[in-house]
């Protein structure tokens, strides 16, 4: 009947409401959910009477309006006959990791970005290479000290170029890196497995 038997009071530090709140109102759990998984949960919430193991992951808006993202888990609960009673839940906090995996693709977004400009960058400076050594290549014989200089000299300029733009983004690269490396080794320092089990039976 979608009734709570129990509710751990663990869930208060998930939620920021407190077990008997979701006692007295059993819509409420329902109520905090972020609207990305309003409609996933409805859904799941209708299965209630089901006997399939149930998992999801989901966003709730705790009291204070901060975001959790929750790694939800039920099962069947059965008495000693047999017969089906309810359904028991374990959610656990899996914010830290979720926002890891944000950061994640974050990450490979502005890399992929950053080697689209790398390419683009480069685009011009290896065309005026390629022309000046073909030019070298084809009309060698053909051309005065002073063109073979000026042609060379080019060369050497276009390639110095290259080599500073490659620097500067060899820089950006490691400074990007470098941040979400930092990034990762503090969320794991703030306890690897810091879930927090919130077990009810409906």
């Amino acid at each position: 009947e979608g009734d709570f038997e129990y509710i751990s009071p663990s869930i208060e530090a998930i939620t920021g409401y407190k077990p008997e709140e979701f006692q007295k109102d059993k819509n409420l759990f329902l109520k905090i959910i972020h609207p990305d998984n309003k409609e996933e949960l409805k859904a799941h919430m209708e299965n209630l009477n089901s006997t399939v193991t149930g998992k999801l992951e989901f966003k709730i808006l705790k009291k204070n309006g901060d975001i959790r993202v929750i790694r939800h888990t039920c099962q069947p609960v059965f008495d000693e006959k047999g017969k089906f009673i309810g359904r028991r839940a374990s959610n656990r906090n899996a914010t830290d990791r979720w926002l890891a995996e944000q950061k994640l693709k974050e990450e490979i977004a502005n890399k992929d970005k950053f080697f689209s400009i790398i390419s683009h960058d480069l685009r011009s400076p290896f065309t005026a290479l390629l022309g000046y050594s073909q030019m070298l290549d084809e009309e060698f014989d053909s051309l005065t000290q002073e063109e073979i200089k000026n042609s060379i000299s080019s060369l050497r300029k276009t390639s110095k170029n290259v080599f500073q733009l490659l620097r500067s983004e060899e820089h950006t690269s490691e400074l990007q890196s470098h941040s979400f490396i930092s990034y990762a080794v503090f969320c794991l320092k703030k306890k690897k497995h810091k879930y927090i089990n919130n077990d009810t039976i409906t």
